[in-house]
């Protein structure tokens, strides 16, 4: 089964996308993803996007919960030891700028499989606190059992390849990408994969257009200022005939809520 679930070096494809999409309230300004290549952005129109490093070198995404917690998916920290990881925020730049944060330690859903993507969630505990500023700011997660209807738009940004086997975005990127039914998502992955309630998916305009590529796993899709999802897996960047696969913030809140509580004196 060809799975693109990267672990050293863990972002967006986007290409052309037709029309101009409605635009939430609460989400970034609709400047996204309408060239081949998607959208250069700016840190201040997603100030809850961290990067993180393994060794120095980028590794995957993920979004500030709170001023020491950022949640990301589980297969970006799953075996991984903290001291060799480390978080940055604010700045729009993948190697410059903004600021870096040791990792104090981090958890992984109990349930989670590498090999499926079940409960595909986790959360880092920082080492010191943010500051909180115009480009280093909290997302809010949906509640537990919130639905998002498919047809939904969402956002999604992150410093990954803008092409299969292409290099890393030096600057941030972000596109627009339109909620899946779960049901509509299953069928597109029979003999590949199964969809379950701790994932939910997403696809361009229709079935293409956009798509998460290495290096945006764990960064997150946003919708009405909240964060449905994090970015599992796709089979391939390229294969946009498949839709993107988000691990279910809503289905999994009850664990994260649990372990926030848990790890909240850090």
């Amino acid at each position: 089964m060809l799975r693109v679930l990267a672990l050293l070096v863990t972002s967006v494809a986007f290409v052309r996308v037709n029309g101009t999409p409605l635009q939430p309230k609460g989400d970034p300004p609709q400047d996204l993803g309408r060239i081949v290549g998607g959208e250069e952005t700016t840190i201040d129109k997603f100030p809850y996007q961290v990067g993180i490093r393994f060794l120095g070198a980028f590794h995957c995404g993920g979004s500030i919960f709170s001023s020491n917690i950022v949640i990301t998916a589980a297969h970006c920290i799953y075996n991984f030891p903290p001291a060799l990881l480390s978080v940055f925020a604010g700045t729009s730049s993948r190697t410059e700028g903004g600021i870096k944060r040791d990792i104090q330690r981090f958890i992984w859903h109990e349930d989670f499989d590498k090999d499926t993507s079940e409960s595909d969630i986790g959360l880092i505990i920082l080492e010191g606190h943010l500051d909180f500023s115009k480009t280093i700011q909290p997302i809010a997660l949906a509640s537990e059992g919130e639905t998002i209807p498919p047809g939904t738009r969402a956002y999604i940004s992150g410093w990954g390849t803008l092409e299969d086997d292409g290099n890393l975005a030096e600057s941030l990127y972000s596109a627009s990408v339109t909620i899946i039914d779960n049901l509509v998502c299953a069928k597109a992955y029979i003999g590949i994969v199964s969809i379950t309630a701790s994932m939910i998916c997403a696809s361009g305009e229709p079935y293409g257009g956009t798509a998460p590529c290495i290096g945006d796993y764990g960064g997150p899709l946003v919708a009405g200022g909240k964060v449905y999802g994090y970015v599992s897996w796709k089979d391939k960047c390229s294969e946009f005939s498949l839709p993107q696969i988000y691990s279910n913030v809503a289905n999994l809140r009850t664990w994260i809520d649990a372990n926030i509580k848990k790890y909240s004196s850090y």
